[in-house]
């Protein structure tokens, strides 16, 4: 993100980001959620709706991004003492690279019975490879 909002910032174009950071250049204005809460409330959700200790697996975004930081640790915050998470890999916010994760993750771990993908697009991509997997979601 840093190489983009400073290149911006040289062109004399304001910056203004939504629901990302960058650790360097002139930002005018920041938009955005609450990543860390929102990971909570998607590892509670899965305690309230499958129970507690469910094996669960995570679709992480991409490396170093703060929206797969803030996601994962919120997650996290909860499932590290509410939830039994067999596997977390990077999918990098495709879904694409859901579908082939999630596949991998399948067959690893056949007991799955919860996902945590950190955006929409990998859960998609998750959903197409548990259906494909015949399995229900």
């Amino acid at each position: 993100m840093a190489p983009a909002v400073e290149a911006a910032n040289s062109a004399g174009i304001p910056v203004i980001l939504v629901d990302r950071t960058s650790d360097s250049g002139e930002v005018v204005t920041l938009v955005v959620s609450d990543n860390v809460a929102g990971g909570e409330m998607a590892a509670q959700y899965i305690v309230d709706t499958v129970g507690e200790g469910a094996k669960t697996v995570q679709l992480e975004g991409v490396p170093g991004a703060s929206a797969t930081n803030e996601r994962g640790q919120g997650f996290m915050n909860v499932a590290e003492t509410s939830l039994n998470v067999l596997d977390s890999q990077t999918a990098n916010f495709d879904p694409a690279e859901g579908l082939t994760v999630m596949e991998n993750m399948l067959q690893g771990n056949s007991d799955v019975q919860a996902v945590f993908a950190q955006n929409d697009e990998m859960a998609l991509g998750a959903i197409e490879a548990i259906q494909g997997a015949g399995l229900s979601n």
